[in-house]
């Protein structure tokens, strides 16, 4: 009797935890045995507003055909749960109980996948925090809870959730990569017999054979797969699929491709043209002079933000302050002091308060 006492009081004690913090629970799908039934998805059937709370301040809006998850209801508002993937250099760091927030600025587009071409689901104003999902290179998957008017949600088709597929088998024979007069008849060689999945990162499918890849379906070659190679689809196109690959590569062989990474900008430019250059990217040989957190002192850095005390570019003697987004903070915590390092940044402002130093938002950085 008394151990029936404890499971139930520790059952509603669950319970009201989650009704406290408005999680949405779905069930999970266990390998074996034949497919679980479908579940039908909410989508925003008409663009709408995502609030904090019902009639609060909005956070963003959402499209129309963007999936969220339906939770609680309160009169004509439905509590809704989005998520999707974001640009990390328009992130920011912890606001509130948010581990990220939205940089000050325009909306921040929110897509559907970790890729610039990816549908937008919705559109995130500045301020907003976000909780992080995952991560994927230069890309963040994000989610937020908010409520949006009950008329702007509908149900979507059913979304079957299965057990895994078998291995997809992928056809040997290297792909011919046609001239770019013969691309509209010259048929796919490379061909995949596995369905690509629903889910952002889709199938992971290893290569039997060498195979080559494309630019696009039917397109220039850009390089082979060798057998063995772990790629994730992202999508399906006439017989083609989209794959993405991981690896490593030695920085003395690439070139900056982006040509605003390759203007002259010096930090005395910054100083001289502090409103002009923000935004601008740099792409500079540094030293890491001290790893420093910011006060209050520095209006341009936020409170307890992470920088680096740097001087630079090569063959300047300038100070900088460059900011750490969270991304970055395990990559610089690896570089010493007087380390020289290569960074691309993004100009916060060319001259700081209250001593005129350049503050430059990190994006990547590499030891040299």
């Amino acid at each position: 009797m008394l151990k029936c006492t404890r499971a139930h009081t520790h059952t509603r004690r669950i319970a009201g935890i989650r009704r406290a913090l408005g999680i949405a629970l779905f069930p999970l799908a266990f390998a074996g045995g034949a497919p679980r039934a479908a579940r039908a998805q909410d989508v925003i059937v008409r663009g709408t507003d995502l609030f904090a709370a019902p009639g609060e301040r909005p956070l963003a809006t959402l499209r129309k055909g963007a999936v969220v998850a339906a939770g609680a209801r309160q009169g004509n508002w439905v509590q809704a749960t989005v998520d999707g993937w974001v640009a990390a250099p328009f992130l920011g760091g912890a606001r509130d109980s948010f581990a990220l927030t939205i940089k000050p600025g325009n909306p921040v587009r929110l897509r559907a996948d970790a890729a610039p071409q990816s549908a937008v689901v919705g559109d995130l104003r500045a301020g907003m925090g976000v909780a992080q999902v995952e991560r994927r290179g230069a890309w963040v998957h994000i989610r937020r809870t908010g409520w949006v008017a009950i008329a702007s949600v509908g149900a979507a088709a059913p979304v079957a959730t299965a057990t895994p597929t078998p291995p997809a088998t992928v056809d040997t024979t290297p792909a011919t990569i046609a001239p770019a007069e013969q691309q509209q008849t010259t048929k796919p060689a490379t061909r995949t017999t596995a369905p690509v999945d629903s889910g952002p990162g889709g199938l992971v499918l290893t290569p039997v054979g060498q195979t080559a890849l494309a630019a696009a379906p039917d397109g220039q070659r850009v390089g082979t797969l060798l057998p063995g190679a772990r790629t994730t689809v992202t999508g399906r196109d006439r017989g083609w699929i989209r794959v993405q690959v991981e690896g490593w590569a030695r920085e003395a062989d690439f070139s900056v491709a982006d040509s605003a990474l390759k203007g002259a900008v010096s930090a005395a430019d910054l100083r001289s043209d502090p409103e002009g250059t923000v935004g601008r990217i740099v792409h500079w040989d540094v030293e890491i002079l001290a790893h420093q957190i910011s006060d209050a002192l520095r209006k341009n850095l936020a409170d307890r933000e992470p920088y680096l005390l740097a001087q630079g570019p090569a063959g300047e003697n300038s100070l900088l302050y460059l900011a750490i987004p969270p991304a970055l903070a395990p990559a610089a915590a690896q570089i010493p002091d007087l380390a020289k390092a290569t960074i691309t940044a993004r100009v916060r402002t060319g001259r700081s308060e209250p001593v005129g130093v350049p503050v430059l938002e990190l994006i990547t950085i590499v030891r040299r």
